[in-house]
């Protein structure tokens, strides 16, 4: 069988390896007497001594080649001693090779629309757990919550593919091609980065990341960077349409959110199409049969729009430069969707998402009434408490990272770590959930003039308009005939909330779908 290697040497060691070498091949040519440079005859020399010339030459090139020979034997010798020390590769099972195009795909589609990080072992599940993973029911303990997560990944893979689940080679497909798609919704994000954020110069969107974006007023604005005390907000303004952050009830309603979400699922020519959206037959929505976002997949958008931003060069769990844990982020961004799922705001939110990602309609930009507003913003209340209320008191909301806070001590898949993490109320009026990074001093960051305010007007001559009617905008009624549900057992004091549609489905928007198994 083929051998593996024990070790992939980094730059730096190869370097170093490259260096010991050479200085032992030196040491065997100075034994052997070799000149690097033979002086060529001088100018009117005799025949005899070219001749002397060219015999020193042949007896250099003689000695190299004993020197040449030498190493050959002692790489050899090298060579199987290595050999000896290494295991033998682990031969695939055929079944897991025959479907590994499918468990490629089933990783790439868990990434996107459950979990870019999987918060459960990829293992062999005997039998569903008897759990609701969209009901708030989830999150009454970390029990609780494990076992919804195996049940999305059990409700994900296809059931004649369960048996292959046991085996290490379907686990290490799966989480490469998680690994792939985070890399790929990367590296397409940022080809748009310049369309949804028009206010930011390009050169502080590019690969070449680093501390000095958040030297720039609109990053900061959008992101909620405080350069004083150095901290992010936990909901930043990137979430919510231009100038109405300090409405909870529209978060997650960005019209850079939604433009997002389509390009991920249909590619960037769908942002162009607006009565007329046909998506390509070849784009990510259409190959995977997607009709319908998950909650997974909003908290997904959200955290990349925000890495997009961010001076973190790679996304992975924290970032080196932001110190954000992307991935605590998103179990939380995850929590409050979920959480709002039954009452008429998170339906409305999922009804907007659905009819823009899919459809031809657009986001909302200007506010509702007064009085609608009022209400709708009591209702979500109850849904940030999620952001609040799940751990003891702090001066400090710690949600992602920061120095000395919980997060920023262990960066394991644990859930019950990212739930012991402390947060304050989500003021409205001012930080929403700060977070503690280490970040630089802002120049003129208290700098709020209309040039730095995100334009609409300008972002609609690139992209879609981005306006709803009051009509497309207004939640649904309830559904006076749904049955009631179980009351939600919890340790915190929750809100009460309108009657819920029907159980009979799993769809997030109250009807079935066809790609439920896939996590859709």
């Amino acid at each position: 069988m083929e051998p593996t290697d024990l070790h992939t040497p980094s730059d730096h060691e190869a370097e170093l390896q490259a260096a010991d070498v050479d200085d032992a091949v030196a040491q065997l040519e100075r034994e052997a007497g070799i000149t690097d440079v033979i002086p060529p005859p001088p100018a009117g020399a005799t025949i005899q001594d070219y001749q002397s010339a060219y015999t020193d030459a042949e007896r250099n090139l003689f000695k190299m080649r004993t020197v040449v020979r030498q190493l050959q034997i002692r790489c050899g010798e090298l060579e199987v001693r290595l050999n000896s020390t290494r295991r033998p590769r682990k031969a695939v099972p055929k079944d897991v090779q025959q479907h590994s195009t499918d468990i490629t795909t089933l990783g790439r589609k868990y990434c996107v629309l459950i979990a870019p990080w999987p918060n459960t072992p990829i293992e062999i599940i005997p039998q569903r757990p008897a759990i609701d993973y969209h009901s708030e029911h989830r999150y009454v303990s970390d029990a609780a919550n494990k076992q919804a997560a195996r049940a999305e990944l059990f409700d994900h893979i296809p059931p004649h593919m369960h048996k292959l689940m046991g085996y290490s080679a379907f686990a290490d497909t799966f989480r490469v091609a998680i690994q792939t798609q985070r890399a790929n919704v990367v590296h397409s994000a940022r080809g748009i980065a310049h369309l949804l954020f028009p206010n930011v110069p390009a050169d502080l969107l590019n690969l070449t990341k680093g501390r000095e974006q958040l030297r720039h007023p609109e990053v900061c604005r959008l992101l909620g960077y405080n350069p004083t005390r150095k901290k992010y907000q936990a909901l930043p303004p990137i979430l919510y349409p231009s100038g109405q952050e300090t409405h909870q009830s529209l978060v997650f309603r960005s019209p850079a959110l939604l433009q997002l979400g389509r390009m991920i699922l249909f590619g960037q020519s769908s942002l162009t199409q607006t009565a007329t959206f046909r998506p390509h037959p070849n784009s990510t929505g259409k190959k995977w049969s997607i009709v319908e976002v998950s909650p997974g997949y909003i908290a997904f958008v959200a955290i990349v729009l925000i890495y997009l931003l961010s001076p973190d060069a790679n996304f992975q769990e924290r970032g080196a430069e932001s110190q954000i844990a992307y991935h605590a982020l998103f179990d939380r961004y995850k929590k409050v969707i979920i959480s709002s799922i039954q009452g008429s705001r998170g339906r409305s939110l999922f009804k907007l998402w659905n009819e823009y990602v899919f459809g031809s309609a657009t986001p909302i930009t200007t506010d509702n009434s007064p009085n609608e507003r009022a209400e709708l913003d009591d209702e979500f209340d109850g849904v940030l408490n999620a952001l609040q209320n799940d751990s003891d008191d702090s001066e400090e909301d710690t949600l992602a990272y920061g120095q000395g806070n919980a997060l920023n001590n262990n960066d394991n898949n644990d859930n019950n770590d990212r739930d012991n993490v402390t947060h304050n109320a989500l003021d409205t009026n001012g930080m929403r959930g700060e977070i503690d990074p280490s970040g630089p001093s802002l120049d003129n960051a208290n700098q709020r003039t209309a040039s730095h305010a995100p334009s609409v007007a300008s972002l609609s001559q690139q992209l879609p308009s981005l306006t709803l009617t009051d009509a497309q905008n207004r939640a649904p009624a309830d559904d006076l005939d749904a049955e009631p549900t179980q009351p939600i057992v919890s340790t915190r004091q929750m809100r009460p909330r309108p009657p819920p549609r029907s159980t009979a489905t799993r769809g997030c928007n109250g009807r079935g779908t066809t790609t439920r198994r896939s996590g859709a």
